[in-house]
């Protein structure tokens, strides 16, 4: 779970939804072998994204985390404490928490995913947030992924987001990254396989891993999340 804990002259007191997903370390899965939904295009995406993130250098007390916002991911500093909230700093003058790994939420938490981005000043860039399918081809069996419907898990057109004003949580050193981790988004988006296709951050049970993906559903059978036909084409992708 992830939570914005806030003074209470700033932001709503009651909690209205549930958290949204966060990463840390932060890094990008790397599925062992390549596949048309994962391809080398986005495998050389992913090695030269994480060079990246693990160049970064946490200032004292904290760690990178890649969070799932409303407004698409966003790297913030976290502060370092196992089963903790991490204070995640002043956001334009407000004292918050940033809670995961379903450590105890205080009663005023956040968990509204849109209520957190205006907090933090997320200013959305990515294509918005949607929900994995798996559409097999008739004629050809061949799998693909597909992200038409709202969701969390698929981040569709992905860059990642920018914050609007520094604070201990995003600073230059993760506005610079934030950039150049972009300009190896729009490389690997501008190699596309198909027309149609758009790259996704898709965040998977192994953690977030970038994928070829339809906006819209291509003709064919969808399997939904959970199905066993999906099932199978997630353990294809990730290698299992």
């Amino acid at each position: 779970m992830t939570a914005l804990t806030p003074a209470p002259e700033r932001l709503p007191r009651e909690p209205t939804a549930a958290g949204v997903l966060m990463e840390s370390p932060a890094q990008l899965f790397m599925p062992r072998s390549l596949t048309p939904s994962h391809d080398a295009t986005l495998q050389e995406a992913s090695a030269a994204i994480n060079r990246i993130l693990a160049s970064l250098n946490p200032p004292p007390g904290r760690k990178l985390c890649l969070y799932c916002s409303a407004a698409g991911p966003v790297l913030l500093w976290a502060v370092a404490g196992a089963g903790q909230p991490g204070a995640i700093g002043p956001v334009r003058g407000v004292a918050s928490n940033l809670a995961e790994n379903n450590t105890r939420v205080p009663r005023r938490a956040i968990r509204d995913p849109q209520a957190i981005a205006d907090a933090l000043g997320l200013r959305q860039t990515s294509g918005g947030n949607r929900l994995a399918k798996v559409v097999t081809n008739p004629d050809t069996g061949f799998t693909y992924f597909t992200c038409p419907d709202p969701g969390t898990d698929c981040v569709i057109h992905v860059r990642f987001t920018e914050v609007t004003a520094r604070t201990p949580s995003y600073d230059g050193t993760l506005a610079a990254a934030t950039e150049q981790i972009n300009a190896v988004l729009e490389r690997a988006a501008s190699k596309s396989p198909r027309p149609d296709q758009t790259v996704c951050l898709f965040w998977s049970p192994e953690g977030p891993v970038l994928i070829w993906t339809y906006p819209t559903a291509p003709p064919g059978r969808v399997a939904e999340p959970g199905s066993a036909e999906y099932q199978k084409a997630l353990r294809d992708l990730l290698g299992r």
